[in-house]
């Protein structure tokens, strides 16, 4: 996974995170990562870790809704991107 973040990523997003491991990987290479999950319980116990760096943040929310608004942002301005 590692491999697929280029070096100096700004952002990166883990959807369906669970319990956090693998969206805590990309934060050696990233200015930030946002962990995304269904589930509040794995929510939650991606917060519990105790090795969770501080450029990640974990969000409740329906996988499918976080990754259509991850297609609107992409999009450039002209095609109606923000």
């Amino acid at each position: 996974m590692l491999a697929a973040v280029p070096d100096g990523c700004r952002t990166a997003l883990d959807a369906g995170c669970g319990d956090g491991l693998l969206a805590r990987k990309p934060a050696e290479r990233s200015a930030s990562v946002t962990g995304v999950d269904r589930s509040a319980e794995m929510i939650e116990r991606a917060r519990g870790h105790t090795l969770v760096p501080g450029n990640v943040t974990y969000r409740q929310r329906p996988v499918g809704e976080v990754v259509g608004l991850l297609m609107v942002w992409d999009r450039p301005r002209e095609e109606g991107g923000p």
